[in-house]
């Protein structure tokens, strides 16, 4: 988009005894059709034209903000534990930073348990 100039623009187009809502975003940009089930439509006046062009616009720049719920329970349960303690986690890994401590690893050899830094 290099030499583009962002200027929303409305305008109208006469069809017959009819409008139709037109606009472009960027400075020197085809315009594009108001578009309702997407179809270009026809309105009666000019002025209805280019209200319906900055309504369009409007939702080009303002898309509706939308949220999903997830069926896995699994993930939702890690997702909160891991978000409840992000912080404790980030604190411990940067103290042991500072302090030049390395990670202690528990693995289990033979039933027993024993420390491996790694």
């Amino acid at each position: 988009m290099e030499g583009k100039v962002f200027l929303p623009d409305y305008g109208s187009q006469r069809v017959g005894r009819q409008y139709r809502g037109l606009y472009r975003l960027f400075d020197g940009e085809e315009w594009h059709h108001v578009l309702v089930g997407g179809l270009p439509t026809l309105f009666p006046s000019q002025a209805e034209a280019v209200s319906a062009a900055k309504d369009a616009v409007r939702a080009v720049l303002n898309p509706p903000i939308t949220s999903h719920r997830s069926a896995d329970r699994a993930f939702i349960e890690a997702a909160a534990s891991w978000f409840a303690n992000k912080h404790e986690n980030r604190a411990r890994e940067q103290i042991a930073r500072k302090r030049g401590v390395r990670d202690v690893v528990f693995v289990e050899v033979k039933g027993k348990r024993h420390a491996n830094k790694t």
